[in-house]
């Protein structure tokens, strides 16, 4: 009789737990769904959405791309975390990882991609990634910090240019970023290695109207993208090294370079 009894109780306990597993009828979370995810495929940011029962899956620019083209819907079992994609003539199963505010894991076929919750943090972790980065790396490269005594006003230069010095100016900003910070390490390579004196120009501390100046007297409009390196000499200004890199292998190509 107890024999029976149990048996009856795991047969109950498989039926309840079959049905938990091929329902696929659950509401997704709405930390997944309240906004898009975003990933770096094929160096452009890519979009996932998941949005009454619809799933999107396209490129910045809206385009649908081939992965989940043919999908029409999905359906969503969270007690093992799968969505069922209804595709054209047959049905795809991607199984949620692990998720929270800032990331989202999602394995197909054995396949695994993690995406993020904004895009900065996608192409930040590209940049990690293609430059082999941990992360204590790159917040110890993020905090590069020049000495304040390098630091000229607009009122300086103006007296630098009329005296007879012979020195180096650069132009930085404040925001150093993924996209410029080797942009910076050159720029500290350089001032380490000068033979004459290196001052640095901050144009966030300037006003408009004496940027619009600095940019006249070195014939530059833009100074966001790239790091400018001047040469002052006879009482005139020239450029001297434009420095423009983007991974630490891009640092290579100016150390061979002598000022």
């Amino acid at each position: 009789m107890k024999k029976k009894l149990f048996l009856s109780l795991v047969l109950i306990i498989l039926f309840v737990f079959g049905i938990l597993i091929y329902d696929f009828s659950d509401e997704m979370d709405t930390l997944l769904t309240s906004h898009k995810w975003y990933i770096n495929e094929n160096n452009q940011i890519n979009e996932l959405e998941f949005k009454d029962r619809i799933l999107a899956y396209t490129s910045s620019e809206g385009n649908v791309l081939d992965d989940y083209k043919d999908c029409s819907s999905y359906k969503y079992n969270n007690s093992v975390n799968v969505i069922k994609l209804s595709c054209k003539g047959t049905n795809k199963k991607i199984y949620i990882s692990s998720y929270d505010d800032e990331r989202l894991i999602l394995s197909e076929n054995g396949n695994e991609k993690i995406f993020y919750s904004n895009k900065d943090s996608a192409l930040i972790e590209k940049f990690k990634s293609d430059n082999e980065l941990s992360d204590n790396e790159y917040n110890k490269l993020l905090s590069i910090n020049f000495n304040d005594e390098l630091f000229i006003n607009y009122k300086d230069l103006k007296n630098i240019l009329k005296s007879k010095m012979n020195i180096y100016i650069g132009v930085v900003d404040n925001n150093i970023t993924f996209e410029n910070v080797y942009n910076y390490q050159v720029l500290n390579n350089l001032i380490n290695n000068s033979s004459k004196d290196f001052y640095l120009i901050n144009i966030n501390s300037l006003t408009e109207e004496e940027l619009n100046k600095v940019s006249s007297i070195t014939g530059v409009d833009n100074f966001n993208d790239k790091v400018y390196v001047f040469e002052v000499k006879n009482k005139k200004i020239k450029s001297r090294v434009i420095i423009d890199t983007f991974n630490k292998e891009d640092i290579l190509e100016y150390n061979n370079i002598n000022i």
